[in-house]
């Protein structure tokens, strides 16, 4: 019987940096979001924010941590890009080996 060969592991930096920016991207914009919908029932039952306590802070959140958010959302989209390349061209390589050598990748 043939011997199947098994899966390299992906490389752990690589998941590392992708679930890093995950959380970063949902904590993020998971808190603009909580911000924003704190400053709409504010507005809702006071008709009026003070300028003192966590109302500055639950208007200003919203205006710097989507846009934080938006770009490190495109930052994981090109790492995963770039990994996903990487993976396929490793791929083709060793198809193109297996290939060579008269023998199938699987």
């Amino acid at each position: 019987m043939a011997k199947q060969s098994q899966p390299s592991a992906p490389q752990a930096t690589s998941n590392r940096t992708e679930r890093i920016l995950v959380y970063m991207v949902g904590a993020i914009i998971g808190l603009s979001l909580l911000s924003f919908a704190i400053t709409i029932v504010g507005w809702l039952t006071m008709h009026q924010l003070p300028a003192t306590g966590i109302w500055p802070l639950a208007l200003t959140l919203p205006l710097i941590g989507l846009p934080i958010g938006m770009v490190l959302m495109i930052v994981l989209f090109i790492v995963v890009g770039i990994r996903k390349s990487r993976e396929n061209r490793a791929n083709r390589a060793t198809a193109g080996k297996s290939a060579r050598t008269g023998r199938l990748s699987r």
